[in-house]
């Protein structure tokens, strides 16, 4: 932990909204906030901005030297740059330090789903043994997913462990995906996908309609929202057998929304091809405890205990060292 900066500053920026955290030392959070945007990269970067610079002004922002940044997306953690931005089309987009230039800080930026997991597991109430494996899928505009051993998230040897939302759950070439693969469970099982398939074989228009209806038990609604969690536990079948994750998190807008119809049907597909299942559990299936400032609060955790990485091409990289 760098014990300089005991007040941190994170903000997540999503597929439709950017949230924002100030961070006290005990962890707990003093101040946050909530902006939409209009979806497009460049109004979704003046709000993240905006955020940032609101939190600053605020008093309880003293003793903060750095920020964290959570986005949709594969990102070059070490660079600041996000690489691949398929929501926000902030393909190769260096945001690290475009914010930098504006705000006088250092500004980690890290893939969202990946913060919300170091969030989750900063929780006191989570307290994970050094050798539990842990994975979040996040649902929300898109599928983010993470996976942990111990407090200790994995980013895979480009930075990019984790994204479950582009594992393929069907034969290539069906469907495409932006990600440039075809066929991945994220086409099926966002709040996006959800509502793209209930436009297109009911008179839903949006998700909300969606589980509006399945709450008053429109069966209709309720397979589809059933068919996302199939769709997720599909994907997730050869992750549990590989990995014997001792907890699945599920967070995000969508996922904590329509979690009542997404755990069970998960659970149903991963027993279905369960391997080995006279000597194990399945993993358990739970909502994160922390909700929807998840990746805004692991985002300030990240930014906070970080060392600085030379690869860092920012005049504020050789200002400080642990």
């Amino acid at each position: 932990m760098n014990d300089d900066a005991s007040v941190a500053l994170g903000v997540d920026l999503g597929g439709t909204k950017a949230s924002g955290v100030i961070l006290r030392a005990d962890g707990t959070v003093a101040r946050q906030l909530r902006r939409a945007h209009d979806s497009t990269g460049q109004e979704a970067l003046d709000v993240a901005i905006d955020v940032v610079r609101e939190l600053l002004s605020d008093p309880a922002s003293v003793g903060i030297e750095r920020v964290g940044l959570a986005v949709a997306g594969l990102v070059d953690r070490h660079s600041g740059r996000i690489v691949r931005g398929a929501l926000l089309g902030l393909d190769d987009t260096p945001l690290g330090l475009r914010i930098e230039s504006l705000i006088g800080l250092p500004v980690f930026v890290e893939n969202d789903a990946d913060a919300t997991l170091a969030g989750v597991l900063h929780d006191p109430s989570i307290s994970p043994d050094a050798d539990d494996v842990s994975v979040l899928v996040a649902l929300g505009t898109g599928v983010g997913g993470a996976v942990a051993v111990g407090d200790h998230v994995l980013r895979g040897v480009a930075g990019f462990a984790g994204e479950l939302g582009h594992v393929p759950i069907e034969e290539p070439g069906r469907h495409p995906c932006p990600c440039g693969s075809s066929g991945c469970v994220e086409l099926f099982a966002s709040g996006t996908a959800v509502t793209r398939i209930a436009r297109a074989t009911t008179s839903f228009r949006t998700t909300e309609a969606v589980l509006a209806a399945a709450e008053s038990g429109d069966r209709t609604a309720r397979t589809l929202l059933t068919d996302a969690g199939t769709a997720l536990g599909h994907a997730l079948v050869p992750l549990v057998n590989a990995l014997d994750p001792r907890t699945v998190f599920l967070s995000g807008g969508f996922g904590h929304a329509a979690a009542t119809y997404l755990v069970p049907a998960m659970e149903a597909r991963l027993r279905r091809q369960q391997s080995f299942p006279e000597s194990r559990s399945l993993p358990r299936i739970v909502l994160d405890p922390i909700g929807p400032m998840a990746a805004a609060i692991g985002a300030a955790i990240i930014a906070r205990d970080l060392p600085l990485h030379p690869a860092r091409t920012s005049q504020f990289y050789s200002a400080r060292t642990h």
